[in-house]
């Protein structure tokens, strides 16, 4: 859909359709006229520029989605996220593909709408994109950058603006479905992404009941392990924007998977490094493991054996 508020198109349709019909006027007048019309295109820029933002906020969001849809149809991995989820903001497919979610809802068509209404109240627009680019710079959201150059043009050719910018928004990734689970369990398992409140805070002497409550709402943490990025790709290296989980073990059993003596720690788990791990006294002794690089972490050194 197109943003622009209703009332700032029917004031500008007002405007221009007021002085479109005035056709005798003084030197005075017409100079009014096209203070007007100036006042009127600025205005029509700045919400432009507001509703780029917005625009590429919600195709973003409807482009993560999509690649997400796609690991989870075809339960592979992407080769490149980065570029598949900028194929689905721009064009509108996955590896060629088109994907129904963003039918009518690229970055380009969300523009080409705007165009079509701004000439419904008399004005010329013309939109060209530069560089668009998508990554990471905090674990819990994807960042989306756009550069875009426009002018707009009263029909009458009186009033012209021109406008270059970068659009910058982030998409939160809380609530996204982690696509690792999604490929190593072959889609049993959906689990949500969502950030701990226990962050250095999960254990105090021999109390692990924050720990705990990480462990049973299935929570992630910031960590050294991959980025939301690199787990669509199944890339399981470490990130300075990483983000970890642990794996609930009965849950894999639940479902017929095989469940493996290796750390809890996702990464580690669903990779194939073998670290030396550790039980932890007062916690889930049967399943529940770490290995030696996240004793201090989860602050249990005192509580390993």
């Amino acid at each position: 859909s197109v943003f622009f508020t209703i009332l700032s198109m029917v004031l500008l349709s007002v405007v221009f359709a007021g002085l479109i019909f005035q056709t005798r006027t003084t030197f005075s007048e017409q100079s009014k006229i096209a203070s007007i019309k100036a006042a009127a295109l600025n205005n029509f820029a700045l919400g432009l520029e507001s509703d780029i933002s917005r625009g590429l906020s919600i195709a973003g969001f409807r482009a993560i989605v999509s690649v997400q849809e796609e690991i989870s149809r075809t339960n592979t991995f992407m080769n490149d996220s980065e570029a598949s989820v900028l194929e689905a903001l721009m064009n509108g497919t996955i590896n060629g593909n088109f994907v129904l979610l963003m039918n009518q809802s690229t970055l380009p068509e969300w523009l080409s709408r705007i165009k079509v209404e701004a000439a419904k109240v008399g004005l010329l627009l013309n939109v060209s994109f530069g560089n668009v680019s998508v990554s990471q710079s905090s674990p819990w959201q994807v960042d989306f950058v756009a550069s875009i150059s426009f002018n707009v043009t009263d029909l009458s050719s009186t009033a012209t603006f021109f406008r270059k910018r970068a659009a910058a928004i982030s998409v939160s990734i809380l609530g996204f479905e982690d696509p690792l689970y999604t490929v190593f369990t072959n889609g049993r398992i959906i689990r949500a992404i969502n950030s701990t409140p226990y962050e250095g805070n999960y254990v105090s002497g021999a109390d692990t009941t924050n720990l705990k409550n990480h462990i049973n709402v299935l929570y992630y943490a910031n960590s050294t392990g991959p980025s939301f990025l690199m787990r669509l790709e199944g890339n399981l290296s470490n990130s300075s924007v990483g983000i970890e989980g642990i794996v609930y073990s009965p849950d894999l059993q639940a479902q017929g998977l095989p469940v493996y003596e290796r750390s809890s720690v996702d990464y580690v788990y669903f990779g194939n490094s073998s670290p030396t791990i550790y039980i932890i006294n007062q916690t889930f002794e049967d399943w529940f493991r770490l290995d030696s690089e996240h004793l201090a972490k989860y602050q249990v050194s005192g509580l390993a054996k």
